[in-house]
């Protein structure tokens, strides 16, 4: 009673009635029977049982101990008598509804009559039904229980090295008796322990030496586990860690995204709101004609160029090689060969007006953004902006598509796209143009052909025939 040693009994749910518990006297098997014992009367006497909360318990009508010696001389009784007095008792009354506890079954006499004895009795305990624990050293009870339904072997947990219990049942293998490592243990002379040796059965032997290699293997693994246990709580800690980097990162995002969306919508607002003053005013100057064209270079200053990413049929241009060397990082002056970004058209800087640029291509000039020029090294064949402009031009005009699509598009994001597509148009010698708008609210139908109504070379703007989509498109033609 000086030490409190915690009992650790594991069963998991088995179709077996009757666990026979093997191993050395040392061992606890006595502690674990009548800890289970004690369990089970203090469940049905109404006390509280220190078990695991998920634990199940049978309730029973009987209960049948047989435990410790009770030989009697008065009553001429020795141990193997007072045990097969218990075990009579016990058959005759057992049933489904019982519980039995015996330790050292068969013990007393000569372990050969006893151990057949003790497998008969195992026979009809587990015909009658009934539930029960047994402890042995009989090797013939372990070979029994392998072969028979309803019985289980079990064994109490040893440490070899240190030789003492460690007090935990295993349920499924038989347990050893170390009676050898225990006796050395003790101080036996080594020739003692091996005359003995020499005279136990070679089966047995081997059987114990099997279980001693299954017990070794065991703590290999358990040692495996527990480590693969604590490298999985690191591995957990890391994974939370990183769940919570993650979730910091995606709010992080968030915030980032729901900012610029505001700034989005503040400056597209902004635009709108410059869009619809600069169409009241044109609405208000249509008599002046010089009124309408300088509000159109405003709102084209005013509007963003087109993103690069754009799909090519988007923007009518299908083919993206660049013709010339691009010089990098120099300023374009006048007297400079430039090209269109995204584009084929080449030509010469006439005249730079603030952000806009008067280029010679060929025998046109075209005003363009200062941002959608490249500044190239003079091409080839190509003599003062003059001579090969018209091949430039027809090349345009081979890879141009008359058709542009900005159905879904916001004003704002529509009316850029608009332009370049015009100006590509013109510089491509295409005369007759197809804008796909859609229907809708009408308000992008009318925003794009306000637009097209400052730009000096749309000659006039139509709605496509209805079997050819009707008021969704715009049929625009320009100037010859």
């Amino acid at each position: 009673y000086e030490q409190v040693i915690p009992l650790t009994v594991r069963m998991e749910k088995k179709d077996s009635r009757i666990i026979l518990i093997s191993g050395p006297n040392a061992g606890g098997k006595s502690v674990s029977l009548k800890t289970i014992g004690l369990l089970q009367l203090m469940l049905q006497s109404g006390l509280l049982v220190p078990c695991n909360e998920e634990s199940e318990f049978l309730w029973f009508d009987k209960l049948f101990i047989n435990i410790g010696d009770e030989q009697s001389i008065q009553s001429d009784l020795s141990t193997y008598t007072s045990h097969l007095a218990n075990m009579k008792v016990m058959i005759q009354n057992m049933d489904d509804r019982s519980l039995f506890l015996v330790d050292e079954f068969g013990s007393g006499t000569d372990p050969r009559f006893g151990g057949a004895m003790a497998e008969a009795f195992l026979e009809c305990f587990l015909d009658s039904g009934g539930h029960g624990v047994v402890t042995t050293h009989y090797g013939n009870l372990k070979n029994f229980s392998d072969s028979h339904q309803g019985i289980v072997n079990a064994a109490m947990q040893f440490n070899p090295n240190t030789l003492s219990p460690t007090y935990q049942l295993e349920i499924g293998v038989p347990g050893r008796s170390y009676a050898f490592e225990i006796a050395r243990n003790v101080g036996i002379p080594e020739d003692i322990l091996e005359r003995a040796r020499s005279k136990v059965d070679w089966d047995q032997l081997y059987s114990e030496d099997l279980l001693l290699k299954l017990e070794e293997q065991k703590a290999e693994l358990e040692a495996v586990l527990k480590e693969q246990k604590q490298n999985n709580s690191e591995l957990k800690h890391w994974l939370n860690r990183n769940k919570e980097l993650n979730q910091m990162i995606i709010q992080q995002e968030t915030q980032i995204i729901s900012e610029a969306h505001k700034t989005a919508q503040a400056l597209i607002k902004e635009a709108n709101s410059k869009i619809e003053l600069t169409i009241k005013e044109i609405r208000e100057n249509q008599a002046e004609r010089e009124k309408p064209k300088k509000l159109r270079t405003e709102l084209r200053e005013m509007l963003p160029d087109p993103p690069p990413a754009l799909p090519d049929e988007v923007v009518g241009a299908k083919e993206k090689e660049t013709l010339s060397v691009v010089i990098q990082g120099e300023e374009i002056n006048i007297g400079d060969w430039v090209q269109v970004k995204g584009s084929q058209s080449v030509g010469k800087v006439l005249d730079i007006q603030a952000k806009r640029v008067v280029v010679g291509i060929g025998e046109m000039r075209a005003t363009v953004k200062m941002a959608r020029l490249d500044k190239i090294k003079k091409p080839k064949n190509v003599n003062n902006g003059t001579g090969t402009a018209a091949s430039y031009r027809i090349s345009k005009k081979a890879h141009f598509s008359t058709e542009l699509h900005v159905k879904g598009f916001r004003v704002e994001q529509a009316l850029p796209v608009v332009s370049k597509f015009i100006d590509d148009a013109v510089v491509s010698g295409v005369k007759e143009l197809r804008i796909l708008h859609g229907k809708g609210t009408g308000a992008l139908r009318q925003a794009i052909r306000e637009y097209l109504a400052l730009v000096p070379e749309v000659n006039k703007m139509t709605d496509a025939p209805l079997d050819a989509g009707g008021e969704g498109w715009t049929l625009v033609s320009l100037i010859s």
